[in-house]
């Protein structure tokens, strides 16, 4: 099975493991991202970390839903460069420690050196109905499919104009960092299979797509 071949491969010859990072296309919600770096992680024996659930965990504690706590991080950028480094501090040091990791995140692309990186998209009718069926606690009440694209569309210009503001990133600059893209836009197992034989490629093969 191809995941047990990349799993024999996650150790480094220095006692390190590996960093494989999940990325959303232009900062965009409702990807499946999280989804396909949890099962890639239990898959490989790996660490899921995601940065999504730890800044819901942050709105959680301040009684807020996850677009109202954007927008209070927008006010106090300090914020959100302590919660950046101390994600960057944390994924580092796991992957020192030996263990290798599988993380949901679109700025650890910028602050790490990942040793496979993949960019994921999706239409928008399907992130709207996924998010819809797939109600998280911290995330605001939506009535509709539609409402929640809408919400989500909000969420996404937010990142774009926070992540601009704070560092200067623009996205598509940062999909060029990327080693592969691929579209979560069928079954989940189709596009699960599509990622494995991509980072089969770079971490087996030393391939890369350029995107």
């Amino acid at each position: 099975m191809i995941a047990d071949v990349i799993k024999g491969k996650l150790r480094k010859e220095n006692g390190e493991g590996t960093l494989i990072i999940i990325g959303s296309k232009d900062f965009r919600h409702g990807i499946g991202r999280s989804r396909i770096a949890k099962t890639l992680a239990e898959m490989f024996g790996a660490v899921h970390y995601s940065t999504g659930d730890k800044f819901r965990e942050k709105a959680r504690e301040k009684n807020m839903s996850i677009v109202e706590y954007v927008e209070y991080v927008g006010k106090h950028p300090r914020i959100d460069k302590e919660f950046d480094q101390q994600v960057k501090k944390e994924v580092e040091s796991l992957i020192k420690s030996g263990k290798s990791v599988v993380a949901d995140s679109n700025l650890l692309v910028y602050f790490t050196k990942p040793d496979v990186s993949i960019l994921v998209d999706a239409p928008d009718d399907i992130r709207g109905r996924r998010v819809y069926e797939k109600h998280r606690p911290a995330d605001s009440k939506y009535d509709s499919p539609e409402d929640a694209l809408g919400h989500l569309k909000r969420r996404d210009y937010d990142d774009r104009k926070r992540y601009e503001k704070l560092y200067g990133i623009d996205a598509d600059e940062l999909s060029k960092k990327y080693d592969f893209q691929v579209v979560n836009d069928g079954h989940i197992d189709d596009t699960l299979n599509e990622i494995l034989e991509k980072i089969y490629k770079k971490i087996v093969k030393g391939g890369k797509d350029a995107i």
